[in-house]
């Protein structure tokens, strides 16, 4: 077999490295093309593609004029040669395991027209996510049309999202994407299901999907948003054409909800024209849509919302303080520092809920800028804090080629080594956390931690551990002798910055031991 991975690309050349190597990773994989479809983007992207196919020839390049994403799809379908196809967009990634995993189920049940899989939310940061199992979990067949829009509404997004689906490419027919809405991926699922005799599901969250700010998902109410409403009123036109009237109540009061959900947003935006729009079609699935009785109500559960959300903080602080004060107790002594290149220093203290006693927290640190800081220590702790601009920093090519670029955050100097404050909104916040922080730092009882990355060298990990600091901790991807090296294969998916490597390092580290163990 064969399969087609569509990958529509607009303007995401920050990404679209992530996204094509994560491609190219398949371990086992069937016979594959990975199509391109650069949508007339006007940044880098279309260059990178290029750049793409010249390396590899599973690579094939589309350049067309700006359509949307609807259209690039409906491209890149027209243009492929599988006998399956996969979605996969221009910022989000597929596990290693994906193809091989796929193509054997696909094999092994022909009679499949789709094999529906889920999607994990991942950080940008760290845009692999955790491992999948390469075997299939909870794999049914289902061959009822009705029992498809079941799924579909149990599923929920991941059913209805077209990046989660194995296809066989004769079940589309003539079936395309439908151009100028958003939510084209519900309207499309709609009308595949209904062409389809069987279809696989499994449990295995083989897309990664990257959560980032400004999507169409996550930004404020538009008048866009009102095709949510009308893909769902085709399916439930589909759905009682069929006379399918356990899916057709699920969806109906789905569409209800949505109804009501939707007219408080434009509502709360004062888009008084969405709201006369919205409350006829209120009134036409619930016999009544009154604009005064929906104020009333919008006002009285925003009443009720702002007591329940100081209810559930309240609540959560209280077992956070709870687990907190169990954590401390396992624990020798609460004053120590950790130093650390990334993030992870400030998540140990948030594990144990103790306060900062150190200056290195939300920020990053180049590898050989970290190495000759440590190497220093005394040295550049001392230095004032000067900054820089994106421009005038050294790694502007690697911060490029990274999500990191456009982060618009402070870049601090201290002689020459650079340090990266990710998680700060500008440099007088930086320095007023760093100058704060400096005097907690606790010599005495000190941890120094290293994590490898794709540009650490073994030169790196050899200084790293020749350091003459009592208590050390590296984490790296390949194996390498000595009790301070921990292996962790993940690390090489995570970017420059670090990522999110708690949930790998949490299965092979225990927080209480380490810290029991300094000296």
């Amino acid at each position: 077999m064969k399969v087609s991975i569509i990958v529509p690309a607009y303007n995401v050349e920050h990404y679209i490295t992530t996204t094509v190597e994560s491609l190219q990773r398949q371990i086992d994989a069937p016979d594959f093309e990975i199509i391109l479809v650069d949508d007339g983007s006007t940044d880098r992207t279309s260059v990178l593609c290029d750049e793409f196919k010249k390396q590899d020839s599973r690579i094939v390049v589309i350049h067309k004029a700006n359509g949307g994403l609807s259209s690039a799809r409906n491209t890149g379908i027209d243009v492929s040669t599988g006998e399956y196809l996969l979605f996969v967009d221009g910022d989000d990634c597929l596990d290693s395991s994906t193809l091989s995993s796929l193509a054997k189920a696909a094999n092994n049940n022909p009679e499949c027209d789709i094999i529906q899989f889920r999607y994990e939310e991942v950080n940008p940061a760290a845009p692999f996510g955790h491992k999948v199992n390469q075997e299939l979990v909870d794999f049914m067949i289902i061959s009822e049309e009705q029992e498809f829009f079941i799924q579909l509404y149990k599923l929920g997004g991941v059913a209805a999202s077209a990046c989660t689906k194995l296809i066989k490419k004769s079940t589309l027919a003539h079936l395309r994407f439908k151009e100028g809405i958003i939510h084209e991926d519900e309207l499309f699922t709609t009308h595949l299901l209904s062409q389809c005799s069987q279809i696989g599901y499994c449990a295995n969250e083989f897309y990664k999907y990257a959560m980032r700010k400004g999507s169409i998902q996550h930004s404020g109410f538009s008048q866009k948003r009102l095709d949510a409403i009308r893909v769902r009123e085709d399916r439930i036109a589909y759905l009682t054409s069929r006379s399918y009237d356990q899916a057709l109540q699920l969806f109906e009061n789905q569409l209800k909800l949505n109804l009501y959900l939707l007219w408080s947003e434009a509502y709360k935006a004062r888009d008084l024209e969405s709201c006369e729009w919205l409350e006829n079609r209120i009134e036409k699935y619930s016999g009544h849509g009154s604009r005064i009785e929906l104020v009333a109500s919008y006002t009285v559960k925003n009443v009720l919302r702002a007591i329940l959300q100081k209810i559930r903080n309240a609540k959560i602080k209280y077992m956070e303080s709870k687990l907190h004060k169990k954590r401390q107790k396992e624990i020798n002594h609460k004053s120590f520092s950790i130093i650390s290149n990334n993030c992870w220093g400030g998540l140990v203290y948030q594990y144990f809920g103790l306060p900062y006693d150190t200056p290195t927290i939300g920020l990053f640190f180049m590898d050989d800028d970290y190495i000759r800081f440590l190497e220093r220590l005394d040295y550049f702790l001392k230095q004032p804090l000067k900054f820089i601009s994106v421009e005038q920093s050294r790694y502007k090519d690697i911060l490029i080629k990274e999500s990191t670029f456009k982060a618009n955050y402070p870049i601090g100097l201290l002689d020459d080594v650079e340090i990266h404050f990710l998680h700060y909104h500008s440099e007088e916040e930086a320095r007023s956390k760093w100058e704060k922080r400096l005097p907690r730092l606790n010599k005495g009882r000190l941890l120094v931690k290293f994590s490898q990355r794709s540009s650490s060298s073994a030169d790196l990990l050899d200084r790293f551990e020749s350091l003459p600091f009592k208590n050390k901790i590296c984490f790296t991807a390949n194996e390498r002798p000595g009790s301070i090296f921990v292996t962790i294969p993940e690390l090489h998916l995570l970017n420059i910055q670090g990522g999110d490597e708690t949930p790998f390092v949490l299965e092979k580290v225990n927080l209480v031991e380490l810290i029991n163990g300094m000296s």
